[in-house]
């Protein structure tokens, strides 16, 4: 939050650390509000409104807690209801932050307190409410997604596996996942379709050579924000940034990690094909493994360059269309 005279400095905003699991929430606002209450609609309200007698109307407050998937977003959009702001942080990033401060114990409060002072020390902003349509879209990539594990095993197993009646089982199951596995595509389709922005986002993406319907939605869902990051951002963001390892003359193999996995994993079939089928990224990937790359180290640094390509793709569509905005508002 920018300081000026009419603003809230970060020294004036309350932060609320939160720990969220299924039943209860663990809030720490050190002296204003600590308690363990149970999670639910009433409860979350009453606990806002105390909050708010003891500090009134004008403080600005920023619950922080950590992503926990099912249990974080319905949070996240009850307190956005309330009219209040949150930040959903990366729960690794906490757990070092922890560590950093000398802090080992694991307890609901304990992590409380530690998001609370995670909050104070780094300032977050808010995170942005996903829309209607983002929601589903985000719910369809996650079934999507672990349907596709789930059918991968099967299929491992069915092929190692010699009696008829089990493999005809398995063989049956692989099919009709791959039916629902069509209707959630379908499905995705149309809620890409439906909304304006994501329908632009998905046809330049897809202008992409190697870059499919299912790619872009998966991009969409896991990455709403995309074009509004930078490429530095963007790779990080989807764990693509290579982590260098050295101490004195030890050169250590650099490596990637973290960020949003599974949307990662999304890129690897892409990025194979761009690797073969795009002009720019074969020649890229060529000389990659003339220097004697191995074959993944290249495949991996294709899928860099295509998604810092995807970032400056969708970049200009938010730019298109504020533009095309302005000139409306102009007339």
């Amino acid at each position: 939050m920018k300081s000026g005279s009419n603003c809230n400095t970060p020294a004036d905003v309350l932060y609320i650390g939160i720990d969220v699991s299924k039943d209860t929430l663990a809030v720490n606002a050190a002296e204003v509000f600590t308690a363990t209450i149970k999670n639910n609609k009433r409860d979350i309200y009453k606990m806002v409104r105390t909050v708010r007698k003891t500090i009134g109307r004008e403080r600005p407050i920023l619950f922080v807690f950590e992503n926990t998937g099912r249990y974080s977003l319905p949070l996240l959009l009850e307190l956005d209801k309330l009219g209040e702001k949150a930040h959903v942080a990366n729960a690794a990033r906490v757990r070092y932050f922890a560590k950093a401060i000398g802090v080992g114990a694991k307890t609901d409060p304990v992590d409380a307190t530690v998001i609370r002072r995670y909050g104070e020390k780094t300032t977050p902003e808010p995170t942005p409410i996903p829309s209607d349509s983002l929601l589903i879209l985000k719910e369809l990539f996650r079934t999507r997604a672990l349907l596709v594990k789930i059918n991968s095993m099967i299929r491992n197993l069915a092929d190692a596996t010699s009696g008829k009646l089990c493999r005809d089982i398995l063989r049956d199951i692989v099919r009709l996942i791959d039916r629902r596995l069509a209707k959630i595509s379908d499905e995705m389709d149309d809620v890409i379709s439906e909304n304006e922005t994501m329908r632009e986002m998905s046809d330049a993406l897809t202008g992409i050579v190697g870059v499919g319907k299912t790619t872009a939605a998966a991009v969409l869902a896991g990455c709403p924000e995309i074009g509004t990051l930078g490429k530095r951002r963007i790779v990080s963001i989807f764990g693509l940034a290579p982590f260098v390892r050295q101490s004195g003359k030890w050169q250590g193999k650099a490596c990637i990690g973290g960020g949003r996995s599974d949307v990662r994993r999304c890129l690897y079939l892409p990025a194979l094909s761009a690797a073969k089928r795009n002009p720019v990224l074969k020649v890229f990937y060529d000389r990659l493994i003339a220097r004697g790359k191995p074959a993944n180290v290249a495949i991996v640094a294709v899928m860099r360059k295509l998604l810092i390509h995807m970032e400056s793709v969708a970049a200009s569509v938010l730019e298109k269309r504020q533009s095309k905005e302005n000139s409306l508002c102009a007339m």
